[in-house]
């Protein structure tokens, strides 16, 4: 889907020679000097994609993402919502496509999002995968147990 995106960003407004689409590639150790030339994360569709939204996350680079109905296609808006951060969150694909716009062309803006994102994750428990990992796994703990109190209709 990589030209199809393309034509969409360039369509919204950005010049072609600004996009830059990495390669997907194993989890790897993040690379801290990639970070700064990084505009915005433009999450996959329609699987989400935890590795490049957590790095995102841990960098404090904005990230766009529209979630679908299944659980692999809402990763980062998961991740988001436990930091707090749901601007980028976008409701169809025209919405998606403005959001992103915005955002690569928005200097200003990205700054602000950058720094509420960093004052987010101050206080996130995103920053130790480990107790995140608990969390998660307790909110499971938790819905399979509510899930097994109710009353199934018939």
């Amino acid at each position: 889907d990589r030209e199809s995106i393309k034509r969409l960003l360039i369509a919204g407004g950005i010049k072609s020679a600004s996009i830059v689409m990495l390669p997907a590639a194993m989890p790897r150790p993040r690379d801290a000097s990639l970070a700064p030339l990084i505009d915005v994360v433009l999450d996959t569709l329609p699987g989400s994609d935890y590795f490049s939204t957590r790095a995102a996350i841990l960098d404090a680079i904005p990230i766009v993402t529209m979630p679908g109905r299944m659980f692999e296609e809402r990763v980062a808006l998961s991740m988001l919502s436990h930091l707090g951060d749901t601007a980028g969150v976008a409701a169809s694909g025209g919405d998606y496509v403005d959001l992103a716009v915005k955002l690569a062309n928005g200097a200003g803006l990205r700054a602000v999002e950058r720094e509420r994102m960093r004052t987010l994750l101050e206080t996130s428990d995103l920053r130790d995968m480990a107790q995140y990992v608990r969390h998660f796994e307790d909110a499971l703990i938790r819905a399979a147990a509510d899930t097994a109190n109710r009353e199934v209709p018939r």
